[in-house]
């Protein structure tokens, strides 16, 4: 496994905590909070973040995809972007993560519906929205 010297950090429902082993259900189904650090102290480059809840190895794959390219040199605007997915264009949206500038990484649903049309399927439909608006009421 390549070594990078950036993290990626996941919580998602039912997923042990790295730290401290609790396992909790913080999000409503279909969404998680996985995002880059080390980027922007790095590179001087946004984050990234996901909140789809897809398997932990594509989830790595898309953010590393996306930081290992800043790594060799490229820099990301708000833009539709090819080369992640055969089939669809993924979106960067700029967000803050606390103090910290990033892009939420956007895709589409599995008929290329993107989330500010009202046909987008859930969880897809949710990414536009802040990850407070999207967790589980305790």
């Amino acid at each position: 496994m390549k070594q990078r010297p950036w993290k990626i950090h996941l919580t998602a429902n039912g997923v042990p905590c790295f730290c401290c082993g609790k396992v909790e259900y913080p999000y409503i189904d279909g969404i998680c909070d996985a995002h880059t650090e080390g980027l922007y102290k790095l590179y001087r480059h946004p984050e990234f973040q996901m909140i789809l809840d897809y398997p932990t190895k594509q989830i790595g794959y898309i953010l590393n995809t996306l930081a290992d390219a800043v790594q060799r040199g490229e820099r990301f605007t708000p833009r539709f972007i090819a080369g992640i997915f055969e089939d669809c264009l993924i979106q960067l949206v700029p967000i803050q993560l606390e103090d910290t500038p990033a892009f939420r990484v956007i895709i589409p649903d599995r008929h290329n519906v993107w989330p500010n049309d009202p046909k987008c399927e859930h969880p897809y439909n949710k990414q536009l929205l802040h990850l407070d608006q999207l967790q589980r009421s305790r």
